[in-house]
């Protein structure tokens, strides 16, 4: 399904409902605190194809004048993965598509960073380890979601399929 949000600037997308019935099995995993820089593997998951749904819940926002302002921050930077000396919490997500090694991944992750008087949050693809072969077009993707991390909690679907 896909439809305008209610500003009416950006296309939103979901899997239609359909989509629900193809689903065989159903882990659920709640309330599990992740510390800055760990991984939590999701084991059991061996299918060609896998329908995730995450929700992070972040700890209090607050106006911390601490926290750096990052009103023109280069596009470049901000959406780089492995920078984040200008995040106030990130990058954090999921590891898709990942090796038992991790030598191959591909990084769907997000990050908080204060701007202006609030707080804004990116979504970000990052598919420099999707594959060790050279001869592949490697990408970071993002773009800024209109929600308040103060007041609503990140949520991502991500539908994955092996080729």
């Amino acid at each position: 399904e896909m439809w305008l949000d209610t500003s009416g600037k950006r296309l939103m997308q979901w899997p239609i409902k359909e989509i629900n019935n193809l689903r065989t099995r159903h882990d659920s995993l709640n309330n599990r605190q992740l510390n800055g820089g760990s991984n939590f593997e999701i084991f059991g998951i061996t299918a060609a194809q896998a329908d995730v749904e995450v929700t992070f819940d972040l700890p209090v926002l607050d106006d911390n004048l601490q926290i750096p302002n990052f009103e023109h921050l280069d596009d470049a930077v901000l959406f780089n993965r492995d920078i984040t000396n200008e995040c106030v919490y990130g990058p954090f997500g999921l590891l898709a598509v990942a090796t038992d090694d991790l030598s191959e991944q591909t990084a769907i992750f997000f990050k908080v960073i204060r701007r202006g008087n609030g707080y804004s949050v990116m979504m970000g693809s990052d598919e420099k380890k999707s594959s060790l072969r050279d001869n592949v077009h490697k990408f970071t993707h993002g773009t800024f979601l209109d929600i308040d991390p103060r007041h609503e909690k990140i949520s991502l679907r991500c539908l994955e399929e092996e080729m």
